[in-house]
């Protein structure tokens, strides 16, 4: 007997019992994840009682975004076994995808406009979505850091590693519909330039 004949008559490996996700499931709930302790950067005495209710008021929001994201990867990579488990050639788009996308956006709208401001919307949102999600590390483990130096307008850094530093930066500022975040920004590393991003 050959090596072929061998491999012939080798079998198959079992399939990986499949993952049931639900077609539709409820607004995300922010992840359990312990209370962020920030650090005061060039904040006056009175303002450092902010960083209590600004803090974990954006760390809310912004896990709630992760966990939506985090649902949707979950449902895209089952669409994506689905196809091919239906034949269909990998460079085709899953059946479902548009749907799935559509309604990703839609509800990050939705999110995002609950503690952002139309400034911030406009530069747009949902534009990716990934493993891990944008704002995992507020569940992983980061550094905070707060500064406050106005009465309308505080500033909250992240900063994480994920095989190098990351750092995000986030401008919130007090408006006629409360506190909300007014610009996103992301540097690597220890650059002095922040870049522009969206929420």
């Amino acid at each position: 007997m050959g090596w072929l004949d061998f491999l012939k008559k080798t079998p198959a490996p079992e399939e990986a019992p499949e993952v049931s996700v639900p077609p539709q499931a409820a607004e995300p709930v922010p992840s359990p994840a312990g209370p962020i302790r920030p650090e005061l950067r060039d904040t006056p005495e009175k303002f450092a009682p902010m960083a209590e209710e600004l803090v974990p008021f954006l760390a809310e929001h912004l896990r709630g975004l992760c966990a939506l994201e985090t649902e949707i990867f979950a449902r895209s990579r089952e669409l994506e076994a689905e196809k091919l488990k239906h034949g269909i050639p990998a460079y085709q788009t899953a059946p479902g995808s548009q749907e799935l996308w559509e309604e990703y956006r839609e509800r990050y709208g939705r999110l995002a406009a609950a503690f952002c401001t139309p400034k911030l919307l406009e530069r747009g949102y949902a534009g990716s979505c990934g493993k891990p999600a944008k704002y995992e590390h507020l569940n992983t483990g980061c550094d905070v850091f707060f500064t406050m130096k106005s009465a309308k307008r505080a500033v909250v850094e992240t900063s994480f590693h994920r095989g190098l530093l990351f750092r995000h930066q986030f401008v919130l500022k007090h408006t006629e519909a409360g506190w909300q975040v007014d610009q996103v920004s992301y540097a690597h590393g220890q650059e002095d330039s922040w870049h522009i991003d969206h929420i």
